[in-house]
């Protein structure tokens, strides 16, 4: 993971496109994913998580520029005319609910990811590393 870890920073820092950026995070996803998926397995350890679940999507999650771009471009080239106007309305209503709320209260709460669709990410291929 660490080699990982380089690898995904080298390649955002000499990265001159924003598809350089994508494709390094895709790659980074699909590695990490697979990794966790070793890892589990030879430790023997039972995830509780599965398709469906979105526990962690109800949890505060911050993303970094390259992540929002990252969303941007996937959303962009996945999501029908429709998705994204869903996805608008999702997150204008996500923006009116934590507007109205405490700085201090702002940190200790939790809010359904307006990415969430039917209990499944719907950007999971290229969701924030949180």
């Amino acid at each position: 993971m660490i080699n990982q870890n380089i690898t995904l920073v080298n390649v955002l820092k000499s990265a001159r496109q924003l598809s350089d950026i994508i494709y390094a995070i895709k790659e980074y996803c699909q590695a990490n994913d697979i990794n966790c998926q070793e890892y589990t397995t030879t430790k023997n350890i039972i995830i509780a998580c599965h398709s469906g679940c979105h526990f962690c999507c109800n949890l505060k999650v911050e993303a970094r520029a390259y992540e929002i771009f990252t969303l941007s471009e996937y959303i962009t080239g996945h999501f029908s005319a429709s998705e994204k106007t869903q996805l608008m309305t999702a997150l204008y209503k996500h923006k009116i609910h934590l507007s109205q709320i405490t700085s201090d209260a702002h940190i200790s709460t939790n809010a359904l990811c307006p990415l969430l669709v039917n209990g499944i990410c719907s950007v999971y291929s290229v969701r924030p590393f949180a």
